[in-house]
């Protein structure tokens, strides 16, 4: 079943003669991605294990050799495959941690309750991850930081965040 499964890359085109081929990565990391791994392949609805031999990082890209693919032919015949890991091999994360796909698909609400959409991408910024929640055409973004995140329900598929129309301060009455 695909749902067992995390999309971690694409098998783009052979590299050289000797079965390496160049991947491109949807991995947040290139943690996923080292010798001795299993990675799976995907070829129509079925799942070809395979297991990494050799693993080289480049700028845009990674360079990939696996067990058993020894040859040009045999890269090509893998290439614009997809690549997944099982999520069950995904290492454990610290406690107010999450992997991505455990969080794409919550819905959100504010610490009142009212729903705010679902949360349908995150994208990575130099200081912190953004989440983009949608209810309909209205989006929002969210900065991924404990100021903001009062609560995340795995299970429950929920994530409560502190209400944006608050600012926070206190009214003094002063006008300057």
């Amino acid at each position: 079943m695909k749902s067992d499964f995390l999309l971690i890359g694409k098998v783009a085109k052979p590299h050289g003669l000797r079965g390496q081929v160049k991947v491109q990565s949807y991995a947040s990391s290139y943690e996923s991605f080292f010798a001795g791994s299993k990675v799976y392949l995907s070829i129509g609805e079925e799942m070809r294990e395979l297991v990494l031999s050799e693993v080289k990082v480049r700028t845009r890209s990674l360079l990939l050799n696996f067990q058993g693919v020894d040859n040009r032919q045999q890269a090509e015949g893998i290439s614009g495959s997809s690549l997944y890991i099982k999520k069950k091999d995904l290492k454990a994360l610290p406690e107010g941690e999450y992997y991505w796909y455990q969080l794409i698909g919550s819905r959100v609400y504010n610490d009142q309750g009212r729903f705010l959409g679902i949360m349908e991408e995150i994208f990575p910024t130099p200081a912190h991850d953004i989440w983009v929640i949608r209810d309909g055409k209205k989006e929002l973004l969210l900065p991924a930081v404990e100021d903001f995140v009062v609560s995340v329900n795995i299970p429950q598929r929920e994530i409560r965040v502190r209400d944006l129309d608050d600012s926070g301060g206190s009214d003094t009455g002063n006008d300057r």
